[in-house]
């Protein structure tokens, strides 16, 4: 379907390739099961979240996400990212375009998980502990 649509913007046809071949879901409502941690980067830095010190953790988290090369984008306050949504030709059939849609609690939670290792100090075990 996109392929018989023309763009005149390069910029735009090659940014729409680049997400129609990422894994996403296809329009038919099939989709690509992924199993956990496929596609994940391997942790580049470990943040200790220490009681009072969380804005620190969450600045080094920042970071981490910075390092990794996350792509979220701030508007109006809010954390948004670029992502594939679906449109549809005068024809009605459906293809996908570049959006701006925001970033939900489980992709930045994910997103956190795989730029960087996270740990606490737990109590009773008198030890570090994964986050």
């Amino acid at each position: 379907m996109l392929d018989s649509i023309v763009y005149k913007n390069p910029l735009l046809r090659k940014k729409i390739e680049q997400l129609r071949d990422e894994n996403l879901p296809s329009l038919s409502g099939s989709s690509r099961s992924i199993t956990a941690g496929e596609g994940a980067v391997e942790s580049v830095a470990t943040i200790k979240v220490e009681a009072g010190d969380r804005h620190i953790a969450a600045d080094k988290g920042i970071e981490a996400l910075r390092s990794t090369g996350v792509t979220f984008l701030q508007r109006s306050g809010k954390l948004v990212r670029i992502a594939p949504i679906k449109a549809k030709t005068s024809e009605g059939e459906e293809f996908l375009i570049p959006g701006i849609v925001p970033v939900t609690p489980p992709i930045l939670e994910r997103a956190l998980g795989n730029a960087a290792t996270w740990q606490r100090y737990d109590g009773r075990s008198k030890k570090k502990r994964p986050y």
